[in-house]
């Protein structure tokens, strides 16, 4: 809860008003504003980063007008950081992540990120890495199994809402091994050699001659 109160000298007593952004302000929801003769309150019964800026308080009657200007600033969590949640580098064992800051820090500067991955099988997050910038490089997968990633930001005040990475990553190398030949076939051969033909991993024909003894 937010509160503050304010004397107001004036004869004959002053008209009060609250103002943000010059558009006068009411009680309603979360604000109250109570005014008498000589005194103002006003009162967040909640807070919210949204209600941070500067405010008016002006005092007015048949011998002029006053103002007072207030700043408030809230603080809070960071908003969650920017996406896309890009992978690239994917292997067998790891990847990296890159992503952008949040919007908004919450009024307090960003400390580090924290990334975490769930196996897809398992449904369970655990933390796998933290950094100072927006990118990272996350080990120890295991080869085969499929990944979804999250990241948070990290200020003073707590932790963000996550980013998710939109689809699951493989764990696979960008390149694979290649296909078991086919079955070797004699083409030709005589009492010095013999043709041997096979179908290649690339599907390509090649051809080994056996020298005999």
């Amino acid at each position: 809860m937010l509160r503050i109160e304010a004397d107001v000298k004036g004869e004959p007593p002053p008209t009060i008003t609250w103002l943000l952004k010059e558009k006068p302000l009411k009680s309603q929801d979360r604000l109250k504003i109570e005014n008498e003769d000589y005194k103002t309150t006003f009162i967040f019964t909640k807070v919210k980063r949204s209600d941070t800026g500067t405010y008016t308080v002006t005092a007015k009657n048949a011998s002029g007008t006053d103002q007072v200007e207030l700043e408030i600033s809230v603080l809070s969590k960071p908003s969650k950081p920017k996406g896309p949640l890009k992978v690239s580098d994917v292997t067998a064992e790891g990847c990296k992540l890159k992503w952008d800051k949040p919007e908004d820090d919450g009024g307090e500067p960003v400390d580090h990120y924290v990334i975490e991955r769930m196996d897809t099988e398992t449904g369970r997050w655990v933390p796998v890495a933290t950094s100072k910038t927006p990118e990272a490089e996350v080990s120890g997968l295991n080869e085969g199994k499929e990944y979804q990633f999250r990241v948070k930001a990290v200020n003073s005040e707590g932790e963000s809402e996550p980013l998710e990475t939109d689809v699951p990553t493989l764990a696979k190398n960008p390149y694979s091994e290649p296909d078991r030949p086919g079955k070797p076939e004699v083409k030709d051969w005589n009492r010095h050699q013999a043709d041997l033909k096979w179908a290649g991993h690339l599907n390509l024909m090649e051809v080994l001659k056996l020298h005999l003894i």
